[in-house]
């Protein structure tokens, strides 16, 4: 993976390098058009012209040039490779008739580079002529007038469609490697294993309360159903211990973060998420464990955790106790405001309770009701 990423840096690099080279070679052809109407020999334009010519065909990427009016006016070899379309039939043409279907792509680069005068960037995909599909990171760059106007777009395209099967051959082993863990925790503690799933689902109603995106919504059902992991290296006298636990063995049960942690932060694919395993017991007030972080210190997926933890534990039957009542909760809850908790998720938490169970309202204080 490291090799790859590498790789795609090195192509990117050199992207750059063509890129300047052409907006030089070209700003300088124009000059010489100019100059030698006028009378005037530029001499060694044309070993320039030449080597820009080469720049174009062995660049590791798809090269065009397309006029305000969208007319192809120049592509390079990877460009018919990737499209499947020959320079030949692509030239003097406009590029949505002979790279879409007809009309102007909704998301297409060179309208918005044409429209702004600016850089664009863009990975999308589409299906080549021969059916196959491709993904392309693309880059639009316009080439300006004297005037400030858009004279023509240069596009750039780097074929990415290696570097995207294999994210998600990377995501897959992923998924499946969360599952083999979770049922290696079902296993090991029932108890935990269940709590592990319940967990999720409410960490994932905060998280849709806050309106986190969806990328940050599977890291964080990931690292909910992980987060006890680490309680697999602790002692099973300790974990079933139905009475008190001693100072020594509650030191060895705020263990399983960081033995979660180490598990976990060698495995690329959940690198992030054993991060936010190791601070999920973090308080709000910088009283946590391991690592006595406080407020924004702590990752918000870890601050989400703590909530929804905390509130699934204590309405749970445990070995050493009984699930507390809705009031007994509603109290732990509203107290670790600020302290076990961050203000701004904790209000997320009951805005959902809210509508899951519409009789906390009257545990709740008239603004955390109305929310």
């Amino acid at each position: 993976m490291a090799g790859t990423e590498t790789l795609l840096i090195g192509i990117n690099f050199l992207m750059l390098a063509v890129l300047v080279y052409i907006a030089f070679t070209l700003r300088r052809y124009q000059q010489k058009s100019s100059t030698t109407a006028a009378g005037i020999d530029n001499p060694g334009m044309t070993d320039k012209e030449k080597l820009f010519d080469v720049l174009v065909e062995n660049a590791p990427c798809s090269v065009m040039a397309i006029s305000s009016t969208y007319q192809v006016l120049m592509v390079n070899e990877v460009t018919a490779a990737i499209t499947g379309v020959t320079r030949e039939a692509a030239l003097g043409r406009k590029c949505y008739e002979v790279f879409a279907d007809g009309a102007v792509c909704p998301d297409c680069l060179v309208a918005k580079t044409l429209a702004t005068a600016k850089r664009h960037t863009q990975t999308t995909w589409r299906r080549n002529h021969s059916g196959a599909v491709k993904y392309i990171e693309q880059t639009a760059v316009p080439v300006l007038t004297s005037n400030g106007s858009v004279s023509y777009v240069l596009e750039f395209g780097l074929d990415i469609t290696g570097k995207q099967e294999l994210e998600h051959q990377n995501q897959q082993l992923a998924v499946e490697t969360v599952t083999s863990l979770a049922k290696l925790i079902g296993s090991r503690d029932q108890y935990t294993g269940e709590h592990s799933a319940r967990v999720r689902d409410i960490a994932l109603a905060i998280g849709k309360e806050l309106k986190l995106p969806a990328d940050l919504l599977g890291e964080l059902a990931i690292a909910a159903v992980l987060h006890d992991i680490g309680k697999i290296g602790i002692p099973e006298q300790i974990l079933n211990k139905t009475g008190k636990l001693t100072d020594s063995e509650y030191a060895i049960i705020q263990r399983h973060p960081q033995l979660g942690y180490d598990a976990l932060v060698n495995i690329k694919q959940l690198e992030k998420v054993a991060e936010y395993i190791l601070y999920h017991h973090e308080c709000y007030d910088g009283r946590g464990y391991p690592s006595k972080k406080a407020g924004e210190e702590i990752p918000l997926i870890s601050r989400i955790l703590s909530v929804a933890d905390v509130y699934e534990a204590i309405t749970s039957d445990r070995v050493y106790r009984k699930a507390m009542n809705l009031e007994q909760t509603m109290m732990v809850m509203r107290t670790g405001r600020g302290t076990k908790f961050d203000p701004e998720i904790l209000d997320a938490f009951f805005g959902f309770l809210r509508r899951e169970r519409p009789e906390s309202k009257l545990h709740l204080y008239d603004e955390e009701a109305v929310g």
